[in-house]
């Protein structure tokens, strides 16, 4: 209902537009150059914010796996590195930032399948159908979302997929069993050895692994959460990145901000920027910055949701090497699942990350 649509409509409209920059030209095609421009903005600045999440998580995951008690200096100190060192893998090309994501989630899945194991004597079915009595939906629903979405990003290094038409499908496929299985079976394995939810934040699930399979679970798991939060970053400073150095070839942007390295290839100058956004954005909290990124993604989404309807009304013959077997009709009632989890987000979220998110669209506008 989410996250399948929004997968199927990516395989379609970056079939149709494989080139960087992807759903910025969707709602450029459907819209106008205006609202194509409004939509790379809000992807951008919303893949931005989402960017500035990792540092946080990744310190999170080590201070509670370790029991660290660093100081404020300390702290300041991993979150600088762990951004210094990731940036600059994205320097070095997308070839190796490609590689090092494929890396990072095999580190991921691995621990994920060990704990399963491990956690399944142990475990009380029973435990997956209790309802706790109190239990916050909107907070839950956000951080749902938030773990569900980005299926649309893919599309905006369009231009350096080999062989889009069949990568593409494919891709994003395999990336959607990648992401809801792991999710699936480790909130199974969690909640079926320990029920005490008020004290899951980042991090509990390193706990239990350690629990559950002693220090060497324990390290597994706090190595791959770690590259989760690793792969996480890397993936989404090449998508936004890139996005923004498509915009600014096509002149939607600065041209400054298409400039690359002579030999890598690399758009440093939109990396750079992010690099120091993402930088200013990591001292933020946890929640608030997930909110936020959850505004503007759904926001954005929103725009690409009625792009695809109104290409199919406008552009009927828009060659689609992938198309969704139904007709315009049957998309359009498709779309209305995630459309109705955007608005979801949108009318549920406080004053305060309205105001920021309406800030930083007003920017754009």
């Amino acid at each position: 209902v989410w996250c399948f649509p929004v997968g199927l409509m990516t395989a379609e409209l970056a079939t149709a537009f494989p080139k960087d920059g992807g759903y910025v030209w969707w709602v450029d095609a459907a819209f106008g150059s205006f609202w194509g421009f409004m939509m790379g903005w809000i992807s951008w600045a919303g893949g931005v914010v989402d960017n500035a999440i990792y540092p946080g998580m990744f310190l999170s995951f080590m201070t509670k796996s370790f029991d660290l008690k660093l100081s404020a200096f300390a702290q300041q100190a991993v979150l600088v590195a762990f951004n210094v060192v990731l940036a600059a893998t994205n320097l070095v090309g997308i070839g190796v930032a490609g590689s090092a994501s494929v890396v990072f989630c095999g580190v991921v899945l691995m621990p994920v399948a060990i704990l399963v194991l491990v956690a399944l004597p142990s475990m009380s079915p029973t435990a997956w159908l209790a309802v706790t009595p109190e239990v916050n939906w909107v907070r839950w629903l956000n951080i749902a979302i938030w773990n569900t979405n980005g299926f649309d990003s893919i599309s905006t290094i369009g231009a350096e997929v080999a062989n889009p038409i069949k990568t593409f499908p494919a891709a994003i496929l395999l990336a959607g069993f990648a992401v809801i299985v792991p999710y699936i079976l480790c909130i199974m394995a969690a909640t079926g050895v320990d029920q005490d939810y008020d004290s899951y934040e980042n991090g509990t699930y390193n706990v239990i692994a350690l629990k559950e399979g002693g220090w060497f679970l324990g390290a597994l798991f706090t190595i791959g959460t770690s590259a989760a939060a690793a792969g996480m970053y890397v993936s989404d400073m090449t998508t936004y990145s890139y996005q923004l150095s498509g915009m600014a070839e096509e002149g939607m942007v600065p041209r400054i901000f298409a400039a690359k390295l002579p030999r890598l290839g690399t758009p440093f100058v939109a990396i750079g920027l992010q690099f120091v956004v993402v930088m200013l954005l990591s001292h933020m909290d946890f929640h608030d910055i997930l909110v936020c990124d959850n505004v503007l993604y759904c926001g954005a989404l929103l725009m690409e949701l009625c792009a695809m309807v109104k290409l199919r009304i406008s552009q009927p013959n828009l060659p689609r090497p992938f198309k969704i077997p139904t007709g315009t009709l049957g998309v359009f009632v498709m779309m209305c699942g995630p459309a109705a989890f955007c608005w979801f987000v949108l009318l549920s979220s406080s004053v305060k990350v309205l105001a920021l998110s309406s800030l930083i669209v007003g920017v754009g506008v």
